[in-house]
């Protein structure tokens, strides 16, 4: 008996100690493990993330800004219109007197024979009636043409500002002028003195230039085209030969522009005669060489020059010397100004 209640002893006291166990557990339960993610590295995974891609930033573009526009203004008028550009589409004859030989370079686009935009300018007001630079005055007066301007009565003016050339010009001795104008109902007279210690002058016709000559340039409507500074139908350009050859051979004049009449003018009447260091010539221009009838008391635009060859040999324009220090052959306003006392 005592066995069999020792065995129910023991049982019962492995029951009681299980309970106990499962009590303990519930009393104070385990805490749960953590669970850790760590981030991806070349020890925990083959392929590491990328970044994130975005499309690319729109490209803006800023319109670059348009060039101002300037107003051609002449510095000796006030305020003016906009200027407008027309062209001429005459041949007028190359003018070495303006520019050095090659003749000037043509703008691109157009053919030789449009060398020169010609600007027209109308200003507020009316129009000066005479240019303010270079005067001159033609007194009522009729010489005899032999080459003495002795008996003129008015004074004579210089014409000494070198306008082409000036590395080949040395001095007074070299090339220097004065001259005298005068007219009546038929001609324009010109007496010019010309210092020139070489004569050279072997050209003829259109190439009188190329060889020691006289140029007149004469703008016969001053007041109707004043600020237009390209060539018209009433601006002329006369050359005129002393003498081929010597001041005692034979006389030539030659009228180059306008283009459309431009020829020998041989209607003008031309004497020189040698004085020390250079020479005298007379001339007498018919005012229908100019297309004129002459009115006293009227301005015109007027220039007269002088053209230097030191090469006997060669037919060349080595230096020009004119009354106007300005003086542009293709811009009238260059010009200077002759008045008919």
């Amino acid at each position: 008996m005592k066995g069999r209640n020792g065995r129910y002893l023991g049982i019962v006291l492995l029951a009681l100690s299980i309970i106990s166990c499962n009590l303990s557990s519930i009393v104070n339960p385990q805490p749960t493990p953590t669970v850790v993610i760590l981030p991806p590295t070349p020890e925990n995974t083959a392929t590491p993330a990328l970044p994130p891609t975005f499309p690319p930033p729109a490209i803006v573009f800023t319109p670059t800004s348009i060039p101002p526009t300037f107003t051609d203004t002449p510095v000796d008028t006030p305020t003016l219109e906009l200027p407008t550009a027309t062209f001429t589409s005459t041949l007028i004859p190359y003018d070495p007197n303006a520019t050095p030989t090659p003749p000037p370079t043509i703008p691109s686009g157009y053919h030789t024979a449009v060398p020169h935009a010609a600007y027209t300018r109308t200003p507020t007001g009316p129009a000066p009636t005479a240019r303010s630079i270079a005067n001159a005055y033609a007194i009522q007066f009729t010489p005899s043409i032999d080459g003495d301007w002795s008996e003129w009565p008015n004074s004579e003016m210089a014409a000494g500002y070198v306008v082409f050339g000036s590395s080949n010009w040395v001095g007074e001795s070299d090339l220097n002028s004065s001259y005298k104008v005068a007219y009546d109902g038929n001609y324009l007279y010109l007496a010019v003195k010309v210092i020139d210690d070489v004569y050279a002058q072997n050209a003829t016709g259109y190439q009188i230039y190329l060889g020691d000559s006289l140029e007149v340039l004469f703008d016969t409507n001053l007041e109707g085209d004043y600020y237009t500074r390209g060539l018209s139908q009433d601006d002329f350009q006369l050359g005129i030969s002393p003498g081929k050859g010597s001041i005692s051979g034979s006389k030539e004049a030659y009228l180059w522009y306008p283009a459309g009449i431009r020829g020998a003018r041989p209607q003008v009447v031309a004497a020189s005669q040698s004085i020390n260091g250079g020479y005298v010539i007379e001339c007498a221009i018919p005012w229908a060489v100019f297309e004129m009838a002459p009115v006293s008391g009227r301005h015109y635009g007027f220039a007269v020059s002088v053209s230097d060859n030191d090469n006997t040999n060669q037919n060349l324009q080595e230096t020009m010397i004119s009354n106007v220090s300005t003086r542009r052959f293709l811009n009238p306003t260059t010009w200077g100004d002759l008045t008919l006392q």
